[in-house]
């Protein structure tokens, strides 16, 4: 029975070795050692499948630690954390929402008027024009739209202005033309009429330090065109145009 188990088989075989998964001749290794040897390459193919099912289960356990278990935090900034949803709704200090409070500094200065319409926009156009898209990261209806179509229209009666004054075709794109719808005078006039009180925006500055008196040009410019194109979209383009020249040019002029 010993001479039949060692008897030689003539067999050609893949072994795992050193140097890795070789072609050898094992037509002189006895059936014992073939055994040994098929036996170890299935244990190394149980033991990989083992470590790749640990390493998945591995995996999984660290992606559940990385999931957040905690929903917002209150009071001083956490970085990594989520902030308190009344914080995220605010902005210096003044909570979002329609109230009276909100919306008093644009209604005052509509009433003060002297237009042959009588300018009377919704609470809820009233609040979208004095929300900046950056504000609770766009949740809630801002301003860029109506925004847009405000700066069209300005841009269109600059053009207006400064042919009808110059009578000649080269003062279009001119500095005197392109400053009458730049940042920097659409933001003074909001000051200069204080329909900036209420802004509701996220400010960004350096070090994450917020300034209530810091006021982004590019930002504020906004509550003007903005304001510019609402009145359009609710009593046309001659009503707006009527706004610019009267409010607005007078204020460039000053």
């Amino acid at each position: 029975m010993q001479s039949i188990i060692n008897k030689p088989v003539t067999i050609m075989a893949y072994e795992h070795t050193a140097r890795g998964l070789q072609l050898r001749n094992l037509s002189k290794i006895s059936q014992t050692r073939l055994y040994t040897i098929n036996h170890h390459n299935t244990h190394r193919a149980n033991t990989h499948q083992r470590l790749t099912i640990t390493q998945q289960q591995h995996y999984h356990h660290h992606q559940q630690q990385q999931q957040r278990s905690i929903v917002f935090v209150r009071g001083q900034r956490v970085q990594g954390l989520i902030r308190d949803p009344s914080e995220v709704l605010s902005s210096d200090g003044v909570k979002y929402g329609a109230e009276s409070d909100n919306l008093a500094p644009l209604k005052n200065y509509l009433s003060s008027l002297n237009l042959s319409t009588k300018i009377e926009l919704p609470d809820e156009l009233l609040l979208q024009i004095i929300t900046h898209k950056s504000f609770a990261h766009g949740s809630k209806p801002y301003n860029a739209h109506i925004s847009f179509l405000g700066e069209q229209i300005l841009q269109l009666c600059a053009t207006k202005h400064v042919v009808g004054k110059s009578k000649n075709l080269d003062a279009i794109g001119s500095l005197a033309h392109r400053i009458m719808w730049s940042d920097k005078l659409l933001a003074a006039f909001a000051e200069s009429k204080n329909i900036d009180k209420v802004f509701f925006c996220k400010k960004a500055l350096p070090g994450g330090n917020i300034d209530k008196l810091y006021k982004p040009k590019s930002i504020y410019s906004t509550i003007t065109s903005s304001l510019i194109g609402a009145i359009a979209s609710k009593y046309g383009k001659n009503a707006a145009e009527e706004f610019i020249e009267k409010e607005l040019i007078p204020a460039y002029k000053n």
